[in-house]
C-alpha cells in the first residue's frame, strides 16, 4: 500500500492531521476507502513518533486519503471546502443536486422528512452551480431535477466521483 507523509504539508498551513481525522466526514471517507481496498482502516493511516529516523516520523496516509486531505488543508485556510452531492428521492423519482461541507450531515437532516432519500454519490469538488446550469431544463423545482440514468452516468464519468 502506497502511503504518503502529509505532516510537512499540514505544517505549512499550520494544521495538524489529527484535527482533520476527527472530522465525521473524514472518518466516513476512510471507512469507505477501507471497504474499497478490502483492508483495515489502521492500514490507511499510520502515525510514527520518535525514533532516530526523522524522515520516517509523521502521519502517513494512503494516497487516496492524502489527496483529499491535502485539498482540505490547502483550501481550509482561505474558504470552506464544499462537495457536490446527488441524492435520489425514490418515491418521487427525482434527484437533488446540492453542495455541502459535510454531505453526510446534510443527508441525515433531509432524511428526517424523507425516508425515501438515498445517496447516489459525492463529487469532491464544488460543481453544484455548473450542474444546475447544465440540467436547468430538467429542473422540477429548486435543486430537484428529473435526471435519467444516462445523465447520472455522464456526471459520474465527467467528475470521476471518489465516493460511491
Amino acid at each position: 500500500m502506497n502511503l504518503i507523509n502529509v505532516t510537512g504539508v499540514a505544517k505549512e498551513f499550520k494544521r495538524k492531521p489529527n484535527f482533520w481525522l476527527k472530522n465525521d466526514g473524514a472518518k466516513r471517507m476512510i471507512k469507505e476507502i477501507a471497504i474499497k481496498y478490502n483492508c483495515l482502516e489502521s492500514d490507511l493511516i499510520v502515525t510514527k513518533k520518535g525514533g532516530n529516523d526523522k524522515n520516517g516520523q509523521g502521519t502517513w496516509m494512503h494516497e487516496d486519503i492524502a489527496v483529499i486531505f491535502i485539498k482540505w488543508v490547502s483550501q481550509s485556510k482561505h474558504k470552506r471546502v464544499f462537495q457536490t452531492y446527488l441524492f435520489e428521492d425514490r418515491l418521487n423519482n427525482c434527484v437533488k443536486i446540492g453542495k455541502s461541507s459535510d454531505y453526510y450531515k446534510r443527508f441525515k437532516s433531509l432524511s428526517v422528512g424523507n425516508p425515501n432519500l438515498r445517496l447516489l454519490f459525492v463529487i469532491n469538488l464544488d460543481v453544484e452551480k455548473q450542474l444546475h446550469i447544465k440540467y436547468d431544463k430538467k429542473r422540477i423545482y429548486g435543486e430537484w431535477f428529473n435526471l435519467n440514468e444516462s445523465d447520472i452516468i455522464n456526471i459520474k464519468t465527467k467528475f470521476k466521483t471518489e465516493i460511491l
